[in-house]
């Protein structure tokens, strides 16, 4: 094993092709469930080891790999001057090597940048010398050899979207230097199985989503995971110990992921972790404050969830077919709609709940606002206590909820008000009683709550309702 050292190049490698056949070479990193190493041969007679990803490779191991790389004749390379970049621009190769370096200068004029226009060349090693960068890769590519100076990873530079819907040949990846990655930099690299970009600081719209192979994942500055950045990848796990915000669709359906801690995450986008039929564990945030649309959608293998105050899109854990219990401070509309195995259902009065002083929407429809001493909802002044808190559970919450025998409210105080939306416990057959105690309830009557509950009590202000006299607690409770 090799010690730690500073480097001059960043080096992204295709383990597969990366092993020299005098000794042998071995390329390992990191994967948590294998912890594999992946160990090839090409057709050259030198010898290069590799280390571990967690660690660099020693410069001269990087100049041993250049140094088995033959000077490229210029004249290979079909190019282009921009002044924008002030100079030339590699756009293809004429050439029949699959391993070539990129030269700094082409008949005196100086080589800026390495784009190529798309056609599937040969090249299958590539070296980028100090002062060019690499925006577009080729197909074909497999190793690749960036100079220090290139902190970016372009958009779409390993993406190939013309020719068979794939990215390039890239297997693994250790990219230290590299502080931004680009949307779509990886799109569909379904070769790609590692990387690591440690101090990577940002990165773009998925950039790995469609990587199917892609299972071991080191980004240990990412704060914000943007919109599908891993979705459709075989991802076991990821570090979200610096996440705050995940965007939508980060992770759709990663089936490979098991258990998520979301503890220091505060935003998690629409559709984040929709359809991930594995996951089966998920942690969140005390101090989360919105939960996407469909969120956790379809989540089939998921059995209980705590969910703390904050604000809940629609369907958040709609269709989570395996979901037993359910615990939450406040609702969103369709919340669990379809959770066709849920249980238990428990209510918590958060103190959160309380003082709500701005206006807020319940359900599309009603305006609730804290306004001189009363409450008023749907635009119909409500006497109530200064102080109290007013609920919602939204409409479709507990739709076709059809093995739901308790709901129950937790920690309730008398003359809280509760807005009970329409459908909201629409075709809960099996649903038994609903205590609402001496809390104040509105109700939103042109979609009746409680439509298809035939065996569900409801026990408001000391009286009793059911299927056939539901009508009359409509006609007390309505906001219509």
């Amino acid at each position: 094993m090799m010690k730690k050292t500073r480097n001059r190049l960043i080096v992204i490698l295709i383990a597969v092709s990366l092993s020299f056949t005098a000794c042998g070479v071995t390329s390992s990193f990191d994967d948590p469930v294998n912890e594999t190493t992946i160990q090839a041969e090409t057709e050259v007679s030198e010898t290069i080891e590799v280390t571990e990803a967690t660690e660099v490779l020693e410069e001269s191991d990087v100049t041993d790999l250049i140094n088995s790389i033959p000077e490229t004749d210029p004249e290979m390379f079909i190019t282009k001057y921009d002044a924008a970049v002030g100079g030339l621009i590699v756009t293809g190769y004429k050439g029949r090597s699959t391993r070539d370096r990129i030269p700094v200068e082409i008949d005196g004029d100086k080589v800026s940048q390495v784009s190529f226009d798309g056609e599937k060349n040969i090249i299958k090693t590539l070296v980028i010398p100090e002062g060019v960068e690499l925006v577009k890769a080729c197909s074909s590519l497999e190793t690749v050899v960036l100079p220090e100076s290139q902190t970016v990873i372009y958009d779409n530079c390993f993406a190939f979207e013309l020719y068979g819907n794939h990215g390039c040949m890239l297997e693994s990846i250790y990219a230290p230097n590299i502080e931004e990655i680009g949307d779509y930099a990886f799109l569909d690299c379904t070769n790609l199985k590692s990387v690591s970009f440690p101090n990577a600081t940002k990165m773009g719209y998925e950039a790995f989503s469609g990587c199917s192979n892609l299972k071991s994942v080191d980004l240990p500055k990412i704060t914000v995971i943007p919109i599908g950045a891993f979705s459709d990848s075989a991802l076991e796990e990821y570090d979200f110990s610096n996440v705050e915000y995940i965007q939508s669709g980060a992770f759709f359906q990663c089936n490979n992921m098991q258990s998520v801690d979301l503890s220091n995450c505060k935003i998690i986008g629409s559709r984040a972790f929709q359809l991930n039929e594995n996951l089966c564990e998920i942690k969140l945030s005390d101090n989360l404050e919105y939960l996407g649309a469909y969120c956790f959608s379809s989540c089939a293998s998921l059995t209980e969830i705590d969910v703390p105050y904050c604000v809940i899109g629609d369907g958040a854990f709609s269709r989570c077919d395996n979901l037993l219990t359910a615990t939450f401070r406040t609702t969103g509309r369709c919340m669990f709609a379809g959770c066709r195995s849920l249980k238990e259902a428990f209510f918590i009065c958060d103190e959160n709940e309380t003082y709500i002083t701005s206006s807020m929407i319940i359900d599309g429809a009603y305006l609730a606002s804290w306004s001189y001493g009363r409450w008023e909802i749907g635009w119909q002044p409500v006497e109530m206590d200064p102080g109290s808190s007013l609920c919602c559970i939204a409409g479709g919450s507990f739709g076709y909820c059809i093995s739901l025998k308790e709901f129950k409210l937790v920690d309730w105080n008398n003359n809280d008000a509760i807005y009970v939306g329409g459908v909201a416990f629409s075709n809960c057959n099996n649903l038994r009683m609903i205590d609402f105690g001496d809390n104040i309830i509105y109700i939103y009557v042109k979609e009746p709550p409680f439509d298809g509950c035939d065996a569900l009590t409801v026990i408001y202000d000391g009286e009793e309702y059911n299927h056939t006299n539901f009508g009359d607690l409509y006609s007390i409770c309505s906001l219509s």
